[in-house]
């Protein structure tokens, strides 16, 4: 027992005198003003101190072993390969039975990550017109935006230096912080009036007003990346027009007015002159909510749109994201959308008839017949709310009945363009007197694929006096 005390003692006196010698007390001077006053000076100060995200990056991102934080100019891993990198905040389509994607449009690790950290008064769209999510903390804007870093921008680190583009990527994340307490729509009604986004996809505008800016624009650069990979041969060296194009494209909502051609404004600001594909960027900003032939303005306004898709999916349960190619049903289509419209005369006039053997059927019809059937089977696809995609998406449909093997031997032989044109301009011959000339742009259609005999009873009034086709 008397051991044990004095085993104690001498643990407690060897701890003690060391303390003392090395570790002595700090002593008050009791000048707490004084210390106040140094402690609001230095934040003051700190207030006016610009810190890049590479340096912001040293304390956010894991340390490599050499002690150094990773920067867009020296990049310690090295530049990856494009296929690692990934664009997990996007829904993985895995099919069902019924062919469909089975959970496009749930939640994503970092959507569901972000919803834990919601207030819970964050719902719905605030009288201010802020996103419902607004309120998500600061803490998982920075999990969002430095996981986005390390996967979609470290990997192309190599090539953005030489392209002389690191502190204009900077200069965009740096701002995205802002976006995550900003809608991904256009609000204010000044904004509404002129910004050509709102004008297409107003009647969406209270769903998508639900995803902050800052989710948003992630997102599009995350399929825009992707986009380009699939699109061309040397990818890696156009990956830094894709990131510095997918962050900047929607950041003139931060401003006032339309925020495709404020966003390009923005941009030209921070953008070298010496960068050969900057005006093409600026270009491919400023209309990328138009109609366009321009290939990467394409690609954006398709990964703008898969974003959108996926926006809506995630508060309309029961509806599914998926592509054209797994939603379209050549034979459904003609059978049920397109056969009970053929030689039915209305008051409003008539979209398709059948005649000598070959049904022909107005492209409008194949439009809203396609995009009934979109509904119908529970599936987004923002394309047919945009009046810029008219063109695109009815080249899909054509592409998909072309595929089926549906199109009429003509539609084939047609050329324009030196392309096959499955849309062509008929003028039609009529035996109502007159000297009228009737012209229509139609898509013919095997008409084997349908009961001609049965079709012919339905016609009546100006059907009944089409007797050719020239």
């Amino acid at each position: 027992m008397i051991e044990a005390i004095l085993i104690s003692l001498l643990c407690a006196v060897c701890i003690y005198i060391p303390k003392i010698l090395f570790f002595p007390p700090r002593r008050s001077h009791g000048n707490t003003n004084a210390a106040n006053a140094n402690a609001a000076n230095a934040n003051a100060a700190s207030a006016n101190v610009t810190v890049s995200l590479s340096d912001i990056s040293r304390i956010w991102m894991p340390q490599p072993s050499g002690g150094e934080g990773f920067s867009l100019a020296a990049d310690p891993r090295g530049n990856k390969s494009s296929a690692q990198v990934g664009t997990p905040d996007l829904p993985v389509e895995k099919p069902t039975e019924a062919g469909e994607p089975a959970n496009a449009g749930e939640p994503t690790e970092t959507e569901k990550s972000a919803e834990a950290e919601k207030p819970a008064n964050a719902v719905g769209q605030t009288s201010a017109g802020e996103p419902a999510n607004a309120g998500v903390s600061a803490n998982a804007g920075k999990k969002e935006l430095m996981l986005f870093y390390q996967e979609c921008v470290l990997p192309f680190s190599k090539t953005i230096t030489e392209q002389n583009v690191p502190k204009t990527i900077e200069n965009l994340l740096g701002l995205l912080p802002e976006a995550g307490h900003v809608s991904s729509i256009s609000t204010g009604d000044v904004n509404k009036a002129v910004d050509e986004e709102f004008l297409e996809l107003e009647p969406l505008a209270s769903d998508l007003a639900k995803t902050t800016l800052l989710r948003h624009t992630l997102t599009v650069t995350r399929i825009l990346i992707d986009k380009v990979r699939e699109t061309y041969a040397e990818s890696d060296t156009r990956m830094p027009m894709a990131v510095t194009v997918g962050l900047a494209h929607d950041i003139g909502k931060l401003a006032r007015g339309n925020h495709p051609q404020k966003s390009a404004e923005m941009l030209s600001e921070i953008l070298p002159d010496d960068i050969p594909w900057a005006e093409h960027a600026l270009q491919v900003i400023r209309s990328h909510h138009q109609k366009t032939s321009d290939q990467f303005t394409v690609l954006l306004k398709q990964a703008d749109m898969q974003a959108r898709s996926y926006e809506l999916a995630a508060h309309m349960p029961g509806y599914n994201v998926a592509p054209f190619s797994r939603w379209f049903d050549a034979e459904r289509f003609l059978k049920d959308y397109i056969e009970p419209e053929i030689n039915i005369a209305q008051q409003t006039g008539w979209q398709a008839f059948s005649l000598n053997g070959c049904v022909y059927v107005k492209p409008k019809l194949l439009y809203s017949a396609a995009n009934a059937m979109c509904r119908d089977m529970n599936v987004i696809d923002v394309r047919f709310f945009c009046g810029s995609e008219y063109d695109n998406t009815l080249r899909e449909i054509l592409q998909g009945m072309k595929k089926a093997g549906y199109l009429h031997d003509m539609a084939r032989s047609q050329k324009s363009g030196g392309a096959a044109n499955p849309v062509i301009n008929f003028e039609l011959v009529t035996r109502m007197p007159g000297p009228r000339k009737i012209s229509a742009m139609l898509v013919p259609v095997r008409g084997e694929l349908f009961d001609l005999q049965e079709l012919e009873k339905r016609k009546t009034d100006f059907l009944a006096e089409i007797r050719d086709l020239k």
